[in-house]
């Protein structure tokens, strides 16, 4: 099991940064390792004092393939007493390459309670930004700066000649200096499938929209049981039946944990390799996976079931690995199943809206 290790402890006394750098690269399966000694990301957290500050070294792999196999990186952990209804952690993020930009981030205090908002100032001008999940209408004002919007997230960047350029995702307008920015709709509505192998989801949406085109770029969110993804949406189209195929950007692992069924005995399947899971075992789907390769929902993932193999002096050999089933008759030896969070029929999704100007 990896675990982190070199730890080290500290207090905060209010806002502090961090910078990483020397981060290795795999560009492929069978390329070598590469390292830009001139790419750098720095963490700048506007932190309270009293914050727990804890650095180690931990596992750092991101590739299913292995190609990075037991690689490590410094990781930063920040924790504190739960004292409010809302604890919030507030940072920015700067990657850059040979030279830092970012001059100073502070943080501005804003008309509604449960948003929060910093003003970042760079080699270029200074950036309002501001975090409003309830959506209610929210001002900003510093310094002559003005944000007036009623957007989830919302961004105004000032240069020396004045607003550069002007955004938001969910809600209705921004606006800032005379410039007005109109959100497109949101769109809610069903997954009613995906497809793993073409990283497809399938949609109904509540309402129509005009032209799929103009959810490229996107972020759909699904919600499931007890929490929800989130992806890129590369491009749309319109299907005959009213629903929409939506293409995903990147390599997203729409299912997970591909197991070969070795045996059905009653109510329990037996499958190879162990199953690895994370997190409550009632967030996933069990499916079927055919020999298209579709995935046909069976039903949310049970109890998981364990027996030892015995020899004959009552010595463990090896102990099988399986799932108990409500309808183990729909598996039979040699077929394949999978593990997804997505579950089609019953989750929603919602495809937040959003706008921009830039001068």
């Amino acid at each position: 099991t990896q675990r982190v290790s070199k730890l080290s402890t500290g207090q905060s006394t209010g806002p502090w940064t961090a910078t990483w750098g020397d981060v290795t690269e795999f560009v492929s399966e069978n390329a070598p390792p590469e390292i830009d000694p001139t790419v750098f990301l720095k963490l700048h957290m506007l932190d309270t004092p009293g914050s727990e500050i804890i650095t180690g070294t931990g596992p750092a792999q991101r590739w299913i393939d292995n190609r990075d196999l037991g690689e490590e990186m410094k990781i930063i952990t920040v924790r504190r007493k739960n004292t409010e209804p809302l604890d919030t952690f507030l940072a920015v993020h700067e990657p850059y390459r040979d030279q830092h930009f970012i001059k100073n981030v502070e943080r501005l205090s804003c008309t509604t309670s449960e948003a929060e908002a910093v003003q970042v100032t760079h080699n270029h001008g200074t950036d309002l930004i501001l975090s409003n999940p309830s959506g209610s209408p929210c001002t900003l004002s510093h310094n002559g700066l003005e944000l007036h919007t009623d957007g989830e997230l919302a961004f105004a960047s000032f240069d020396p000649q004045g607003l550069r350029s002007l955004a938001l995702i969910g809600g209705t307008t921004a606006e800032s200096r005379g410039h007005k920015v109109e959100s497109t709709p949101t769109l809610e509505g069903l997954l009613t499938g995906f497809d793993d192998v073409q990283k497809t989801l399938t949609v109904q949406t509540d309402q129509e929209t005009s032209d799929p085109n103009h959810l490229a770029g996107k972020t759909i969110t699904i919600n499931h049981r007890e929490r929800a993804s989130a992806y890129t949406i590369r491009s749309a189209q319109k299907n005959p039946d009213g629903t929409y195929t939506l293409h995903l950007d990147g390599f997203p692992h729409l299912a997970i944990g591909y197991l070969l069924v070795t045996a059905v005995e009653n109510d329990r399947v037996w499958v190879e390799p162990p199953p690895v899971i994370q997190g409550k075992d009632n967030n996933l789907n069990l499916f079927k996976v055919e020999l298209d390769k579709t995935l046909t929902h069976l039903q949310s993932l049970g109890d998981r079931t364990t027996d030892d193999i015995l020899d004959e002096w009552g010595c463990r050999i090896r102990t099988r690995n399986g799932f108990v089933l409500e309808t183990p008759e729909h598996l039979s030896s040699g077929n394949e199943i999978a593990l997804s969070l997505l579950h089609p029929g019953v989750d929603r999704i919602r495809i937040v809206g959003s706008g921009h100007w830039q001068r």
